[in-house]
């Protein structure tokens, strides 16, 4: 179906860099609520219309070529009522008012609109993205935030990222999948904004011991944040600690964990500086925001050792075997008991979020699917 990259490549046509640009970038459905990876990807769609380029964000649930590892009768359902307002904007993320938005309920090759780059930014988006390159010739860029093998099978994953398309990573675990696979791309972690997110109060007047995200993503494991939480308040009469998500606060979580419920960024940024610990239990990530954004606000970070919080806290956190709550909460208390730690592991975390900035990461980004 598709021709070998470099007979893509050599038949793309050579846009100059110095003329406006039409990029559309392509998403997989409107969502109403925060997510990491929109987040980043929203992000470098507004540094792109900062650059004078036209960008289009093309967001669609049902898309020609996707292979769902699992059925769901509600994604067409919610896909029509999606397409009923086609050019809303998140309410969540302020994007720049020089992009377009356009949802749609279902979209082909031949309703993406005329455009001189296209980037897919999921695995349910590559294949349409890649039948675009092959008809138009167009440069097209597989923008990678996470091994979906919630989404889809491990072999059309592979599939994917051995298309004809530039492919763009965040994580070097990711990068090391793709040299496995024989394929060559390109290493670009995301940046942290320190005006965002900025230091915050020492950890020795934070009223919170512990932050946490919580989800009802099963991989996110909000069941061992709830169990290290609350063991903590068993044995520490006045532990403190904060959570929030867009989900309800988990049933059985302690009285003494407050939880926000779809948090405002100011609230987010509240937690993180109120708190001298963020506590993270994923089984997987991609390039986990949360700690990143902790970290930068002044938390000593503990967490699973998973690669996409390793990928930028290897030497400023401690790290768990997935899915070990009882290493989990020795790691909490062990910095809770050695404030000299604690405050090591904050001060280099935030050192460390301080090297990659936003701007740089974005610039980087432009450059790669460009073609610079």
């Amino acid at each position: 179906m598709f021709s070998k990259k470099q007979d893509s490549k050599s038949a793309m046509p050579s846009v100059s860099h110095n003329q406006r640009s039409k990029i559309t970038i392509v998403l997989p459905g409107f969502s109403k609520y925060p997510i990491g990876g929109y987040k980043v990807v929203y992000s470098y769609a507004n540094f792109l219309a900062g650059q004078g380029h036209d960008v289009v964000l093309l967001h669609a649930l049902l898309l020609k070529g996707a292979q769902h590892k699992v059925k769901d009768f509600r994604r067409p359902i919610a896909s029509i009522l999606s397409g009923l307002r086609p050019h809303r904007k998140p309410d969540w993320f302020a994007l720049d008012e020089r992009i377009k938005c356009l949802t749609l309920p279902f979209l082909t090759p031949s309703l993406v609109p005329p455009t001189d780059y296209i980037v897919a930014t999921e695995v349910q988006t590559a294949t349409l993205v890649a039948s675009v390159v092959e008809k138009t010739k167009i440069p097209g860029s597989y923008f990678i935030q996470h091994y979906e093998d919630w989404s889809a099978t491990p072999d059309f994953i592979d599939a994917t990222w051995k298309l004809p398309l530039t492919k763009i990573v965040i994580a070097p675990w990711l990068e090391k999948h793709m040299h496995q696979l024989g394929e060559d791309c390109k290493l670009i972690p995301n940046g942290i904004d320190p005006v965002e997110f900025p230091s915050g109060p020492r950890a020795s007047v934070r009223v919170n011991d512990v932050c946490a995200m919580v989800s009802d993503v099963p991989w996110k494991r909000a069941d061992l944040i709830v169990k290290v939480l609350n063991a903590l308040g068993e044995k520490y009469p006045n532990f403190r600690a904060v959570t929030f998500g867009t989900c309800d606060r988990p049933e059985s979580l302690g009285a003494h964990v407050k939880h926000v419920k779809n948090p405002s960024k100011s609230e987010i940024r509240d937690s993180y500086q109120s708190s001298k610990i963020y506590l993270c239990a994923s089984d997987a990530e991609g390039w986990h925001l949360p700690p990143a954004e902790a970290m930068s606000s002044g938390c000593a970070v503990v967490s699973t050792d998973i690669g996409g919080v390793r990928a930028y806290a290897d030497g400023t956190a401690l790290f768990s075997a997935v899915g070990d709550a009882v290493a989990l909460q020795l790691n909490v208390e062990r910095l809770m008991e050695d404030v000299e730690l604690c405050d090591s592991l904050a001060t280099r975390g935030m050192a460390a979020m301080r090297e990659n900035t936003p701007a740089k990461a974005a610039s980087r980004f432009e450059a790669a699917i460009l073609g610079r």
